[in-house]
């Protein structure tokens, strides 16, 4: 844990976000009495569904999807 005075948080702010953003965690101090923290958001990671499954859903095409690509690119889809 980095302590900074306020004045060093207010000059060096977004490097202090960017250090917190990796994991680290500052106390501000004002006249070297610890008044704030500032420590990174726990966020959690949504569950993405399988890529099988998306595919699952989708029509199957007779088309090579290569031949698809070539159709668009001339204008003949």
């Amino acid at each position: 844990m980095h302590s900074v005075s306020v004045e060093e948080a207010k000059s060096n702010f977004s490097n202090i976000l960017n250090k917190v953003e990796t994991g680290e965690e500052f106390v501000i101090t004002r006249y070297a009495i610890p008044v704030a923290r500032i420590s990174a958001i726990k966020r959690e990671l949504k569950q993405v569904p399988s890529k099988a499954s998306l595919r699952a859903t989708l029509p199957f095409s007779e088309t090579p999807s290569v031949e698809l690509i070539r159709q668009m690119r001339d204008g003949e889809y």
